[in-house]
C-alpha cells in the first residue's frame, strides 16, 4: 500500500489509506523525496522508472 509505504501522515480513519499521495504537499510524508511506480507492480518489484530514479540521487 503506498500510503504505509511513504509514510503519510496519520492514518487515524479508513479513507486516509486511500489518500492520493500524488496530491500531498511533500511535508506530509516522513521522507525528503519519493515516487511511486506509474504502473501497479507486485510488493517491492523495481522497475526502470524506480532503478533509474534511485540511481540518480546517489552520489557521483
Amino acid at each position: 500500500m503506498s500510503v504505509s509505504a511513504v509514510a503519510i501522515r496519520g492514518i487515524d480513519q479508513q479513507k486516509d489509506l486511500y489518500a492520493n499521495i500524488d496530491s500531498l504537499n511533500p511535508e506530509e510524508s516522513e521522507f525528503g523525496e519519493f515516487i511511486c511506480s506509474s504502473d501497479t507492480t507486485a510488493h517491492t518489484a523495481t522497475t526502470q522508472e524506480l532503478g533509474e530514479w534511485l540511481l540518480d540521487r546517489l552520489p557521483d
